[in-house]
């Protein structure tokens, strides 16, 4: 283990992301961290509690010493040990995202050598963060190209404010993780998406898959739509769609609330998808800034387009170059599309001496 690493919470983005990306890399590069300025631009900052959870799954899975993990705290000292494969089970208490907490604890449990299980309770489908279905059909559609072996499943839905969602999680030991080469998306495939709801009439989904179909028709595109009900605690619908290319895809979910009608909750979800497909990238902009860790982890260099320059893609580079030999160029005005290119400094000294 080498020196601590010390890391200023309010840079770019300013959010949690850079907490749950340290935390990630804390264990995985065995470094020990103190973060300070926590979220300290936001209009409630320092440490809530789904960051909190974080900090306890992560500390769990590592041993590892902590210090400053208390509610509104601006401040933390994490000082991992070892990882530990095996079962988990974390409780966000609140409606807080449960993917979040995942991606926090997804890449050291990969790298232990044997499975995990894991269990996470709160938010499966809240605002500001990925739902379920973005997890299941994009981001493990890459994260299996790239090759990681994980397996989600829903239990239950969980929206805010209730919470209450269930999500379970199994992780098998990565194999060799190779780049991507992702400039060019490829040939146009399809259209697929999912309409769910909990607790409500499902003619409200009908209403939003009929919207969907004629928003995409007025483009000449046409979508499979599923409608699928949840179990939960709590109220709520969406709208989620992925677009295919040969090569890439990019994926968007909306969701409900109340005073929002139906047919604007799916034209929501459309919106974000004619900007992926507009922008002639390979991925879009929400999946972007979640590929670079792991590719900091492969054999190779990879290069990706993506529909937007987004300050969380910048900030992740940021903080990944902080703790790993690896070099992160990211080209592209702010809010336009760009080019990602992630290089591991073995790849490079090989390609070097090449």
């Amino acid at each position: 283990m080498t020196g601590w690493v010390e890391i200023d919470g309010s840079f770019g983005e300013g959010g949690g992301q850079i907490l749950r990306t340290a935390l990630t890399l804390s264990i995985a590069a065995r470094r020990p961290i103190r973060i300070f300025n926590i979220r300290a631009g936001r209009p409630n900052p320092g440490l809530a509690n789904q960051h909190l959870t974080c900090i306890k799954a992560a500390k769990q899975i590592s041993s590892a010493s902590v210090s400053g993990a208390t509610l509104g705290s601006q401040t933390l000292e994490f000082e991992p040990g070892d990882v530990r494969p095996g079962d988990y089970s974390f409780d966000v208490t609140t409606a807080g995202s449960v993917s979040l907490v995942f991606h926090t604890l997804f890449l050291p449990l990969s790298l232990a050598g044997n499975e995990s299980r894991v269990t996470i309770r709160g938010g499966t489908h809240v605002k500001w963060s990925p739902s379920y279905e973005f997890l299941e059909d994009q981001w493990l559609f890459y994260l299996r190209k790239i090759g990681f072996d994980i397996s989600l499943r829903l239990e239950k839905a969980g929206y805010y404010p209730k919470g209450g969602g269930v999500l379970k999680a199994r992780v098998q030991p990565a194999g060799e993780i190779h780049p991507l080469t992702l400039s060019d998306r490829g040939a146009f495939q399809g259209v697929v998406g999912r309409v769910f709801f909990s607790n409500l009439k499902r003619s409200i989904s009908t209403r939003q898959v009929a919207k969907a179909d004629e928003i995409l028709g007025s483009r000449g595109l046409s979508a499979e739509i599923e409608i699928r009900e949840y179990a939960s605690q709590g109220v709520g619908t969406g709208t989620h769609l992925r677009v295919a290319f040969e090569n890439g895809s990019g994926s968007c979910t909306s969701l409900g609330k109340r005073g929002v009608s139906a047919e604007r909750v799916a034209a929501s979800s459309i919106e974000s998808v004619f900007e992926y497909i507009d922008s002639g990238a390979a991925v879009d902009r929400f999946i972007a800034d979640q590929l670079i860790l792991p590719l900091s982890f492969a054999s190779g260099e990879s290069v990706f387009t993506c529909a937007q320059t987004t300050q969380h893609l910048v900030t992740n580079a940021h903080v990944v170059q902080m703790f790993l030999p690896v070099k992160v160029e990211v080209d592209g005005e702010p809010g336009r599309p760009g080019c990602v290119r992630v290089a591991p400094q073995k790849a490079q000294t090989t390609a070097d001496e090449g």
